[in-house]
């Protein structure tokens, strides 16, 4: 069975993996070495080449170890701060950029949570409240193509991945553990 044919229907195109090996050594080759990590590091985004974030075990520098972690200390890099991102995003475009897709009802109860049935509640100065409910791990299962893909890609060319536990996206758009 060709793996192609798993991708009909899907956009993204199959292309065969090749490796190739040399008996050149790497100079900079980490073979033999203890790896250790570091606690230190430097988030630097090339669109944005004047923001620069300084890390101190995964945070930014000068937040507190003794505390939880407030959202100001968060890295943008960090899954939290990707899912903000990216529904904030969302929220920039006009609905009819969104509401024919197959998705849009959970697009639209975390978009426009004032309009869907269970989740608009306002605060007492009539501001709507984000939606809460929706975890990372939904909105990223929104992606319908790239999932598909994406598992083709794990059943076959990448089966031996090591893959994150679903568990650890179990988390709302305010970092906070939703147990179902």
């Amino acid at each position: 069975m060709d793996r192609r044919d798993k991708f009909d229907g899907v956009r993204y195109q199959l292309h065969p993996i090749q490796i190739y090996e040399t008996s050149l050594q790497f100079e900079f080759s980490k073979e033999g070495m203890t790896l250790q990590s570091e606690k230190e590091g430097i988030s630097w985004i090339a669109s944005e080449p004047l923001i620069t974030e300084v890390l101190v075990n995964g945070c930014k520098a000068g937040a507190s170890s003794k505390q939880p972690i407030q959202s100001r200390s968060r890295s943008r890099l960090c899954k939290v701060s990707m899912f903000k991102s990216s529904v904030d995003l969302w929220k920039t475009l006009p609905e009819s950029a969104f509401s024919k897709l197959e998705q849009y009802s959970t697009l639209n109860r975390v978009l426009r949570p004032s309009e869907s049935e269970d989740d608009g509640e306002r605060n007492g100065n009539g501001v709507t409240q984000e939606n809460t409910t929706t975890t990372y791990g939904e909105w990223k299962g929104l992606a319908k193509e790239y999932n598909e893909a994406k598992k083709c890609l794990l059943a076959n060319a990448f089966q031996n991945w090591v893959r994150g536990d679903k568990a650890l996206a179990k988390f709302n758009i305010h970092g906070d553990l939703i147990v179902v």
